[in-house]
């Protein structure tokens, strides 16, 4: 904010400690400290931010840096004794500056419209809020759990299906209501307000908190270390969770727009999970299908629901994407069923005639596991390293999600892996070209750029070129572009 850039990061403790082990929740100074060399600060960074006693912040700022000097010496020798270096220098350390830049970058926001979608919203709570009350008969506190339950289990005698880890109370929850979607008309009433009222209070009413007045540009802060696959995550506000898959989540991303004279370039990976599940596993049948320029959902809809002939071909590519991304995440038959909405015994049978049909993807979890099992850990494409401490656990549940979680590392943070990697090379692209082109958002497997007209042709052009080499797989990678005026037109 001061127009001071930080460039030729030699370390940084907190990436250090994040790759030694990315599981743990807390990489400051202060807790490091303590634990790697026992010696504990007195106060922290953040509670100086509110004192102008020069002398005392001085002292503060010394003493850290000469903690952080002596930390990064430990932490470092360490990372090369794991076989994280590489990881570290090549992809993380080049990465902070990356980030930087398209944090101070940020993104502009069309306020009026945010102002006028959030008074549409509150109309359209208002009239929910009088339908749920005539189907009910009552007047209750529709965001109060408790009074919910009661109409519900109580006035309505709808079953109950689970109670509350704490009070011990029927839950309402998103997952309880849709599965009692069927059972009365007011339960999508229930989840439509539910939906609406998130909307308008986390992405229209708290969002002109979070735009600088100094820039008029929200600035989100995009967090390096903040998952243990790798992937980032951002606070402040959360932009990558702003909801896509309802036509009114989607209206909150009109909202985000570029500067005068440029234009938004959306780059997304088109199925990158799966191409990195194809490339380990090496399975003939996904391999071949990705050559051949197949889209992979259909193919899985031709070799496992080829029975379901009761379904149109979009429901039946529907299905087939979730059990693709179910296999991934090691979704088990009774939540699939209730993903597809089908009994357990079908689920099932979904799961097993996937696997008769994609062999290698089997054997390929399996050795995951195993690996897991034996090392204690999974690795990346890149070398990054989770450690799965509870796949060797008695309790079954337990271990079923060390199991679960070995799997979707692998996939999910070599996805991740190659998208950082790709990003450096994109913004090494920009720099040297010299363009006014900018890095504003990632979102998991798209990137989003504020182009000016005039380059935006040419940087598409190149950015998909740069993406689609990132990294030698056994299939190939594609990206996707799409370029706009606002956020929901790319």
């Amino acid at each position: 904010s001061n127009g001071i850039k930080i460039k030729n990061i030699h370390d940084d403790s907190l990436i250090l400690s994040y790759l030694l082990n990315p599981n743990r929740r807390d990489h400051s100074l202060e807790e490091l400290s303590n634990e790697f060399l026992s010696y504990r600060i007195n106060g922290n960074s953040r509670g100086l931010y509110g004192i102008f006693d020069g002398e005392k912040r001085a002292k503060y700022a010394c003493n850290a840096s000469d903690l952080a000097f002596i930390l990064v010496e430990k932490l470092r020798k360490r990372v090369e004794e794991e076989g994280l270096g590489m990881v570290y220098r090549n992809l993380e350390l080049p990465f902070i500056e990356v980030l930087a830049e398209m944090e101070f970058n940020g993104i502009k926001v069309d306020t009026d419209y945010i102002s006028k979608f959030s008074k549409f919203l509150e109309r359209e709570i208002k009239e929910l809020t009088l339908k749920i009350f005539e189907i009910s008969g009552v007047e209750f506190n529709i965001n109060s759990p408790k009074q919910v339950a009661e109409i519900l289990f109580e006035k309505l005698n709808l079953p109950a299906i689970k109670k509350t880890i704490k009070s011990k109370d029927f839950s309402v929850d998103s997952e309880v209501l849709k599965e009692l979607s069927p059972a009365h008309p007011i339960i999508p009433l229930l989840l439509e307000y539910r939906t609406l009222s998130k909307l308008k209070s986390t992405y229209c009413d708290s969002i002109h908190s979070f735009i600088n007045p100094k820039t008029g540009r929200l600035h989100t802060s995009f967090n390096q270390a903040g998952t243990a696959t790798g992937r980032l995550s951002s606070s402040e506000p959360n932009l990558q969770n702003i909801p896509i898959k309802s036509s009114l989540g989607r209206k909150i991303r009109r909202a985000f727009i570029p500067e005068n004279g440029f234009s938004f370039l959306s780059v997304d990976y088109s199925q990158i999970d799966l191409r990195v599940l194809a490339h380990f596993s090496q399975d003939p049948v996904l391999v071949s299908a990705f050559w051949e320029g197949e889209d992979i959902h259909e193919r899985t809809a031709s070799e496992v629901l080829s029975g379901e002939l009761l379904f149109s071909p979009e429901e039946r590519r529907r299905r087939a994407k979730i059990i693709n991304f179910s296999i991934i995440y090691g979704t088990s038959p009774l939540s699939l069923s209730k993903e597809l909405g089908v009994s357990v015994q079908q689920a099932k049978e979904f799961i097993e005639r996937y696997f008769q049909r994609y062999k290698k993807v089997k054997e390929f979890i399996d050795n995951v596991i195993k690996d897991a099992w034996n090392k204690g850990y999974v690795e990346t494409i890149f070398g990054r390293k989770r450690y799965v401490p509870e796949i060797r656990s008695s309790n079954k549940g337990r271990r079923n999600s060390g199991e679960r979680i070995a799997v979707n590392s692998v996939i999910q943070g070599s996805t991740a892996d190659l998208m950082k990697k790709g990003m450096i090379d994109v913004w090494n692209f920009i720099k040297k070209e010299n363009l006014r082109s900018k890095l504003i958002l990632q979102i998991h497997d798209e990137i989003i750029l504020e182009c000016p007209d005039e380059e935006i042709d040419f940087v598409g052009k190149e950015v998909k070129r740069i993406l689609e080499n990132v990294f030698p797989l056994r299939v190939p990678l594609k990206v996707n572009l799409n370029k706009g005026k606002n956020w929901e037109e790319v």
